[in-house]
């Protein structure tokens, strides 16, 4: 559909005269949003501009690979909106929870229509008894960092992608944090309907929970969205003493442990 965009998506300003401009998106239900702005064309000059200098020339039609030194990527056909001047650089780091030269991709700005594998080399001095808590981690344009997991082949930590920009080898060797929202040690829960937790993590991410009540398996609610993990108390809670028990792990195999004597 992206080959029919007349002009290809370009607005050509051939005087300076103020040009109002129109954006309307429409979602398959017909709700419809509208922009309106004016946009004037200047002579004044603005700087300099500095020539990008491509490693290659991606074909959005065909498959595209890049390598150099200690990383490799692949770009399935189809991987891109559009034709791609593919540019690449690294930074050399060895500080911090860092292990990894530091890969710029093209930028964040670049978008990736379907996932791609790529595959980062730690340094020589990264130590190899944390292999299982290595991950592959993205840093986007505002210096967020967000894990993209990984798995070993041979030297090499892949993953799999849709975002250009910065990434890196980090570890976690840091427990997921659990933190109670109405429940205490010893408490008596006879007037409340639920047990809640907030859970989260700082890097691989939470990948897995369980609640036990007295050794048993009980059902928890997770919401995403405000990381809170909720218990419905329901007959299954026995009156009297009972032990909670909720475990939290992380993407690499961290885990934190609450647990609790309740009365009801």
């Amino acid at each position: 559909m992206y080959d029919r965009v007349k002009g290809s998506g370009w607005i050509h300003l051939h005087d300076e005269k103020a040009r109002q401009i129109e954006f309307n998106v429409e979602d398959v239900a017909g709700n419809r949003s509208t922009l309106n702005f004016y946009i004037k064309r200047s002579n004044e000059p603005k700087g300099t501009l500095e020539e990008t200098t491509c490693q290659q020339y991606f074909d959005r039609n065909v498959d595209n690979s890049f390598e150099y030194e200690d990383f490799k990527m692949n770009l399935p056909a189809g991987s891109l909106y559009d034709h791609l001047c593919f540019t690449y650089s690294q930074k050399k780091i060895s500080t911090g929870n860092i292990f990894s030269n530091i890969h710029t991709i093209c930028n964040a700005y670049t978008p990736a229509h379907r996932y791609f594998p790529l595959a980062i080399k730690p340094h020589i001095e990264f130590n190899r008894s944390f292999t299982d808590k290595a991950v592959i981690v993205y840093k986007n344009e505002k210096g967020s960092l967000s894990s993209k997991g990984g798995s070993w082949e041979g030297e090499w930590l892949k993953t799999r992608t849709r975002e250009f920009g910065d990434y890196f080898i980090s570890i976690d060797t840091i427990k997921p944090k659990i933190t109670s929202i109405n429940v205490s040690k010893g408490k008596n829960v006879s007037k409340q309907s639920t047990l809640s937790f907030r859970i989260s993590d700082n890097l691989s991410g939470v990948k897995n929970y369980r609640g036990t009540l007295n050794d048993q398996w009980v059902l928890m609610n997770y919401d995403r969205k405000r990381a809170r993990l909720t218990y419905k108390i329901d007959e299954h809670f026995p009156s009297g003493e009972s032990e909670f028990k909720l475990t939290v792990t992380d993407g690499v195999g961290n885990r934190n442990v609450f647990e609790t004597n309740l009365f009801k």
